[in-house]
């Protein structure tokens, strides 16, 4: 066994490639060739070395973080010569011209009419109200260069720690003899398979590392339980303050033998989370893990895992009284799913990088039940309920937050009715805490300047909090640091809903499949639900689907979001609708939603349906529109 020292060594190949060299403490190497971020990486070496999806992730991401670091200054200089020195700037000149005709009096109580009901609220009022509303949030400055160059420094020397952490522990090699692997359930890949034992020194806690995933494991400290946990770095592999306990002790999935199972109506949903295990520590210090198997080369997931970790970290951030969005849910996200920072003996933010890479991260695999995991364990509001029995695919839908009367089954009956009359039809509930934050500053029973006050100071406040809590990822400023008022964490909420929702469709016994229906936020749901349903790369059970003002991105890839349906989507918009124009435009840091442009670029199924002549406010969806139906 050798004492040398790990290291490894990048060189940049031309403007785009780069290559890197791992060197392991027995001094085996790995070594990788990337061309760039159009190519695949190549890997050389021993075969339990190129083999290993989570040691060649892990070395893949110390690249791209790498490269990311070299070429930032290239990279934001590009964008102002693209963009204009002056795009934020004017960005924020357009809402304030957008605005310049709107009441001033920032404490004003909001009008009689803008807190009754939709159906006795004109256009205008609407769009007022939530121009007045958008007005107040902050309007959050892009980070400078210097603040950007040292995030990406801090995350490349996150990536760097990690990489020669494993290759320490794999520069220790596997022990000659079999007798001492393990043929059980993983807690990185949830499969039951063989853990080859490492030879570590007797001084160390027990290693083992899965064939499957190539994530290194140890037994659950759980006495008597014969599933394997992640085990962490280092001689004791402690994963911060926890306990090495399996996914099942953990609560991140409900049990692994029956991770596939399935239910016959979706009434019956909570079946699927039904847990075998007590649960002995906190999902806020354990994370959640995606799910699935990949081998032989870095998987494509690596390049998503930004997104998961932002929606695993929003969905258990919400749990702290922290809910976060954007870059901070992504980099706390991934941190949970590394095992926590690598300064309180966890994996960091790079380790939760590496076992979204090299277990995948499909809605339909278990990584489904772990984000729902996350999100049923604070949102207590969730549920699905059938408000009628018929024939055909099952209608699913689920409304917006911004009326008082947008869940009125009424008017959602005559929507229905105008495509599926005689369709059973389910109803899906979730986020009741942002609905009622989204009433206190919309002027639902409160002063606005009460709720900006009350709700989103507050957030402000503990999203500081919680960045500087982070540890390694405390560089994280600007959108981080931005004022989450509720439209923004449901926003970010409704990923996680629809990735919950996707995991239940899929293992929902339906042969005629289902029809999504979403309005606003509710929209933002059933696109997730689609996004999440396309990864599986099995046909999707979902048929067609309606979203009407999409709160979602117009500049969504539409080719994905189509690969969630085996029909049409269609995507009503109206150029009309103020609440999105302004409202989702101030939330999302001046992007534009699908419900108020259409869809940039509708290819696949994707089909953009102008109703503008109807809808002259957000809520005249419901009562004016007639679905479409394919011919």
């Amino acid at each position: 066994m050798s004492s040398s020292s790990a290291k490894v060594r990048y060189t940049p190949k031309g403007r785009e490639g780069a290559k890197a060299v791992l060197t392991l403490t027995s001094g085996e190497t790995l070594t990788e060739t990337w061309p760039g971020a159009d190519g695949t990486p190549e890997f050389i070496g021993v075969d339990r070395l190129t083999m290993n999806p989570a040691l060649t992730a892990a070395l893949h991401a110390f690249v791209v973080a790498k490269k990311a670091q070299r070429t930032a200054v290239n990279n934001v200089a590009q964008a102002d010569v693209e963009n204009g020195t002056t795009a934020t700037t004017d960005m924020h000149a357009d809402q304030a011209d957008s605005v310049a005709d709107t009441p001033t009096d920032d404490c004003a109580e909001p009008d009689a009419a803008a807190a009754a009901t939709d159906n006795s609220t004109s256009a205008e009022e609407e769009a007022e109200r939530f121009v007045r509303i958008s007005r107040l949030w902050r309007k959050q400055q892009p980070d400078p260069l210097d603040v950007i160059q040292g995030r990406l420094r801090a995350q490349t020397d996150d990536a760097e720690k990690l990489l020669l952490k494993l290759a320490q522990i794999h520069g220790f090699g596997e022990r000659e003899s079999t007798q001492h692997d393990r043929n059980a359930w993983c807690s990185a890949c949830l499969a039951k398979g063989v853990h080859r034992a490492l030879d570590v020194p007797a001084n160390w806690y027990d290693a083992w590392c899965c064939r499957n995933c190539g994530v290194i494991t140890t037994r659950c400290a759980i006495p008597g339980c014969p599933n394997m946990a992640i085990r962490g770095m280092g001689v004791t592999g402690t994963r911060g303050l926890s306990l090495p306990v399996c996914a099942e002790h953990s609560h991140e999935v409900p049990d692994f033998e029956t991770k596939d199972a399935t239910i016959e109506d979706l009434e019956h949903w909570p079946d699927l989370f039904e847990y075998k295990r007590r649960n002995v520590t906190s999902l806020t210090k354990r994370g959640a893990v995606a799910a699935g198997i990949t081998v032989l080369a870095v998987p494509a997931a690596y390049f998503a895992a930004p997104a998961i970790g932002g929606m695993v970290g929003a969905a258990a951030s919400m749990g702290t009284g922290t809910a976060l969005s954007g870059a901070a849910a992504s980099s706390y996200g991934l941190a949970l799913l590394g095992g926590g920072p690598i300064a309180t003996g966890g994996l960091g933010m790079a380790g939760g990088t590496l076992v979204v890479s090299a277990a995948g991260g499909a809605a339909g695999s278990a990584y489904g039940l772990r984000v729902g995991s996350a999100y049923l364990g604070d949102d207590s509001s969730f549920d699905i309920e059938c408000l009628r029995d018929g024939d055909g695919p099952a209608v699913v839908y689920s409304s917006g937050f911004l009326t008082d009367n947008d869940d009125s089954w009424a008017n959602w009956k005559r929507l229905i009715d105008t495509g599926y009359p005689n369709n059973a039809v389910y109803r899906v509930r979730w986020g009741a805490k942002q609905k009622r934050d989204i009433a206190t500053i919309t002027g639902e029973g409160a002063g606005l300047r009460r709720g900006i006050t009350k709700v989103g100071k507050a957030g402000l406040r503990a999203t500081r909090s919680a960045v500087k809590r982070l540890g390694p990822f405390q560089m994280i400023t600007g959108a981080a640091e931005m004022a989450l008022n509720p439209w923004s964490v449901a926003l970010r909420n409704s990923s996680a809903a629809g990735t919950t929702l996707a995991a239940i469709l899929r293992r929902t016994e339906s042969g005629q499949g289902f029809v999504l229906i979403g309005h606003s936020l509710g929209a933002a749901v059933m696109a997730a639900a689609m996004i999440g349903l396309a990864a599986d790369n099995e046909t999707s059970p979902v048929v067609t689907a309606h979203l009407l003002g999409a709160a979602f991105p117009a500049t969504a890839d539409c080719n994905k979001l189509s690969a969630g349906a085996t029909g049409k989507i269609y995507n009503y918009f109206s150029t009309n609708d103020k609440v999105l124009a302004h409202l989702y435009r101030a939330a999302t840091l001046g992007a534009k939603a699908a419900g108020s442009t259409g869809f940039i670029d509708p290819c696949g199924g994707v089909v953009n349906v102008d109703v503008s002549d109807v809808v002259k406010k957000h809520s005249d969806y419901i009562h004016k529109v007639s679905l479409r139906m394919e011919a």
